[in-house]
């Protein structure tokens, strides 16, 4: 229920979540291959995976982070004005 009545919060959460998530599975399968290979060359083949996995993971994150901030803050906004405006009907 929470993710309807606060989607800001959600979205920033969700995008945490896929950025780890992309860290560990691009670490995880770098060092599957370096064990099933072994050899030096593979090794520094998959470095830059590695790099560009962490730099795709983060970029995908901080868009969704991002949208998920304006969300809360446009929340925050529309609360703001309607008690401004509950305010000047009261007068």
């Amino acid at each position: 229920n929470c993710m309807f009545t606060n989607p800001g919060k959600s979205l920033k959460t969700f995008a945490t979540i896929i950025f780890w998530l992309i860290i560990v599975l691009s670490t995880l399968s770098v060092a599957i291959m370096t064990a099933k290979d072994g050899y030096i060359v593979v090794m520094l083949s998959l470095i830059p995976t590695l790099i560009v996995s962490a730099l795709v993971g983060y970029s995908i994150s901080i868009f969704i982070f991002a949208f998920g901030e304006l969300v809360e803050n446009s929340t925050s906004i529309r609360k703001h004005l309607e008690r401004i405006e509950y305010l000047n009907d009261q007068h």
